[in-house]
This record gives C-alpha cells, sequence and structure tokens, in this order.
C-alpha cells in the first residue's frame, strides 16, 4: 500500500493516524512510517 492510497483509507474512515510497513527490510524500523491525515 502505497501513502496517497493510505491517506484516501484515513479520509474515508474519518481516522488520524495511519501506519505503512514494509516486510522486506533487513530492519523493522527502517520499514515502519506513521501517516497522519489533517482533519
Amino acid at each position: 500500500m502505497d501513502k496517497p492510497k493510505l491517506l484516501t483509507y484515513l479520509r474515508l474512515m474519518e481516522k488520524r493516524l495511519g501506519l505503512i510497513i514494509n516486510f522486506h527490510v533487513e530492519l523493522m524500523r527502517k520499514g515502519i512510517f506513521r501517516v497522519v491525515n489533517n482533519l
């Protein structure tokens, strides 16, 4: 899932925070991205 798609889902569900998690990285902390929706 990419950032624009996640932002669309956050807006539709009226949520403020979402996470994108990429499991194809060496360290897990490098694969976690926080996305904030400005409602």
